[in-house]
């Protein structure tokens, strides 16, 4: 179970990296405006560190 939990951790991690890389694109290629791309940016970047976190406190579980 502690393994699971972890592996989908890590698999957040990499899918929010994903969406920050599309919406990054998106703001570039003018599908979204600026002020729409920091709002959103602020959120995954708050999102992104939960994550993280999630991870390292499992990764520490795991380890004991």
């Amino acid at each position: 179970v502690q393994n699971r939990k972890l592996s989908l951790a890590e698999k957040l991690q990499i899918e929010i990296e994903v969406l920050k890389q599309l919406i990054r694109i998106e703001m570039e290629l003018g599908i979204i405006k600026a002020n729409f791309y920091i709002i959103l940016q602020e959120k995954l970047q708050e999102i992104s560190r939960m994550a993280a976190g999630w991870v390292k406190y499992l990764q520490k579980k795991e380890s004991l």
